[in-house]
């Protein structure tokens, strides 16, 4: 699995395993934003050869799955940002993790490493209460 970064900007950068291999930019994640006012992102999760993460692009956070190259970065899903971020943990082949959506509030989400396998895994909030 290749070593990932991520820095204060949101840029994915990746490391060769062996310590010859030099760190290289993989991808500019809000680059498809225009600048922002506050673009950050979040320490990511192991899930088999890949890591999911979230980044943060103005009143967005967005969930990422990478393999460590540009080929191999997607976007999940998008959430809105309501400043509490997205805590993450890796449960029998998923990433549980909490997020805001416009019409569950925030619940448990949980992802597959795919945009099709990302989904409310419970609303234990029920919408308006």
């Amino acid at each position: 699995m290749p070593r990932v970064f991520l820095n204060a900007a949101a840029l994915l950068l990746s490391a060769a395993l062996l310590p010859e291999g030099p760190a290289h930019l993989v991808t500019d994640l809000n680059a498809d934003r225009g600048p922002t006012l506050e673009m950050s992102a979040q320490p990511g999760i192991a899930l088999g050869d890949r890591i999911i993460f979230a980044s943060r692009s103005g009143l967005y956070m967005r969930l990422w799955s990478t393999d460590g190259s540009l080929a191999g970065t997607s976007l999940l899903r998008e959430f809105l940002d309501n400043l509490h971020g997205m805590e993450m943990a890796a449960l029998n082949g998923r990433v549980i993790f909490s997020a805001f959506d416009v019409r569950y509030g925030r619940e448990l989400w949980q992802t597959d490493g795919t945009a099709g396998g990302t989904s409310l895994l419970k609303e234990i909030l029920l919408t308006g209460q």
